[in-house]
């Protein structure tokens, strides 16, 4: 019978343990994930700036002088921050906006700005 009670004893005091330890990893899981995600969220302000770069720019009756400056913007941008590239005509490649770009000289242009629904930052341009 003693040795049934320390049986006992035992087993009660794993189940404590293995209870301890799966809330602390679930406390560990939850709060790596905030951490992350206030790392990576801009605030207002900030998402303001850097699509007004690019929303500066959009509307009709633009001048291929325009489309060529937005361009350049783009190429800037996705130089200085890679981890927020705009495609420019679907594309994020340097050479390729650039050779794109040179195609539109004289007429009215359409130039429409994209923004990703989740982060609320410009994720691409598009001439018509």
């Amino acid at each position: 019978m003693e040795n049934a009670s320390k049986a006992l004893i035992i087993a009660g005091s794993v189940l404590v343990a293995i209870i301890l330890i799966a809330i602390g990893v679930r406390v560990i899981n939850s709060t790596s994930g905030t951490t992350e995600s206030v790392a990576d969220t801009m605030t207002a302000s900030e998402k303001a700036t850097f699509n007004s770069k690019f929303t500066a720019y959009a509307g009709s009756g633009k001048s291929g002088a325009q489309v060529k400056a937005i361009a350049n913007i783009v190429i800037s941008n996705n130089a200085t921050n890679p981890s927020k590239k705009v495609k420019f005509m679907g594309s994020d490649n340097a050479t390729t906006i650039t050779n794109k770009a040179a195609t539109y000289n004289s007429g009215n242009y359409t130039i429409s700005v994209t923004m990703d629904n989740n982060t609320g930052l410009v994720t691409s341009i598009t001439i018509s």
